[in-house]
């Protein structure tokens, strides 16, 4: 990388070059006026001293001019000091002429897009992530970012805010339209059944591996509902146990269920949640109304409300305990999965085809929507600094490099200054 050229450095050097021109054609001028008749040549040379001197003259103007005033304290004709001080005089514009070409260079919707397909992005983030060294200075970063964010919300103030604000939304929030969306999509798409039949896979495996805790807690129900209770204690008397033949068969009933998915209770399950879709649609139907009388009364509950947050920080806790040890297990896990996801993104040209052009499609659209705001901010930063900071700027940036200007300026002018001393003489020689 080509090193930024020192603006002091290369300012001196360029002065002491001019000065240390000007001071040879003065040198030259004598001698050639003491010894031109003995040395002809000479012209050559103050000719040359002469146009050095004259290209860093003019030079060290013109970049001079760029920033500032050389006139300041001379009187010129307002023709010339009107075209001195060209940036701050022209800040505005500039500001105006870099947010277009920010603009229509590199947030140009159509150049966004073909620069993500163009270099196949997650190829690149893969192939960079799938190192192991990347992916675990990648976690390393989230360990430290995570627990910084998860701790903001410690604060009782900012904790409480945020709590009462969320409960608040929850309450204006009727949930019965979303609930029958969710349930329109299980059903569009025939997955009522998979999550019915997961339901019971997930029940009846717990009974089977809970028997007896299983045959308590249907206990315990059949007792304080009274339930067959009369009828049960008769039986008793004839040594017939209604209840445990009760609990059996509930068991029995789930295992059924859990097997025949044409079992008429699976059935009854399913045209139970098509008629709640289909009644949840009406926010003013019973169903709608008992889903938020249940949600408020949930949410006017202090002691729910409690075990929810006391549930939340517990996790937030856990998961800031977590991060900040040095063997974190999810640190660890998003690392392993970052990887592999990485690994089998690298080998599939079609999957990353796919979602090159999703994210070509969101930076379209964000770059259609949203350059002018980018290049309205850019142009009032710009236009809000200060002129002589801003000329600092400038100078600190590139002026080194216009300074280089100044020297060329001197040994260009001094070359071309010989070449025409040389072709005068040559002329007068004939």
């Amino acid at each position: 990388m080509h090193p930024i050229p020192s603006l002091a450095v290369n300012r001196r050097r360029a002065t002491l070059l001019l000065i240390a021109m000007s001071v040879l054609w003065v040198i030259l001028l004598i001698i050639m006026r003491l010894y031109h008749e003995q040395a002809p040549w000479i012209d050559i040379l103050v000719t040359g001293a002469e146009a050095g001197m004259i290209g860093g003259l003019a030079d060290w103007y013109a970049i001079t001019v760029l920033f500032h005033d050389p006139f300041k304290y001379i009187w010129t004709p307002r023709f010339i000091r009107d075209h001195t001080q060209i940036i701050p005089r022209n800040k505005n514009r500039i500001a105006d002429s870099m947010g277009r070409f920010v603009q229509e260079n590199f947030l140009a919707p159509h150049i966004v897009r073909q620069n993500i397909l163009d270099k196949d992005v997650v190829l690149v983030a893969s192939l960079w992530l799938k190192q192991d060294k990347n992916a675990h200075a990648l976690t390393r970063e989230l360990k430290r970012l995570v627990p910084k964010m998860l701790r903001i919300f410690e604060k009782p103030d900012i904790e409480q805010f945020f709590s009462q604000n969320l409960v608040e939304w929850l309450k204006n929030t009727r949930i019965n339209k979303p609930l029958s969306q969710i349930l329109d999509a299980i059903f569009a798409n025939q997955m009522h059944q998979s999550v019915i039949q997961v339901g019971l896979d997930v029940f009846y495996g717990w009974i089977q591996k809970n028997p007896e805790q299983t045959r308590y807690i249907l206990q315990k129900v059949l007792d304080e509902s009274s339930v067959l209770g009369f009828v049960s204690r008769g039986a008793t008397m004839f040594g017939f146990d209604i209840k445990e033949q009760a609990i059996t068969g509930v068991v029995k009933t789930v295992g059924e269920l859990q097997k025949n998915p044409e079992h008429p209770i699976r059935r009854m399950i399913s045209e139970s949640m098509l008629h709640w879709m289909e009644r949840l649609k009406d926010d003013e139907s019973e169903e709608s109304i008992q889903i938020e009388t249940l949600k408020n009364d949930l949410l006017d509950n202090e002691t729910v409300t409690r075990f929810v947050l006391l549930v939340t920080n517990n996790i937030r806790d856990n998961i800031i305990q977590d991060l900040e040890s040095s063997d974190s297990s999810i640190a660890y896990s998003l690392e392993r999965l970052a990887v592999q996801i990485a690994c089998a993104l690298s080998e599939d040209a079609s999957t990353r085809s796919s979602i090159n052009q999703e994210i070509a499609n969101i930076a379209e659209f964000a770059a259609e929507r949203y350059a002018d705001a980018i290049i309205t901010y850019i142009r009032v930063q710009i236009q809000a600094w200060d002129t002589e900071f801003m000329i600092d700027k400038i100078e600190s940036e590139v002026g080194g490099d216009l300074h280089m200007i100044r020297i060329n300026g001197v040994v260009v002018g001094a070359m071309i200054g010989l070449i025409l001393g040389s072709v005068q003489f040559a002329i007068n020689l004939t």
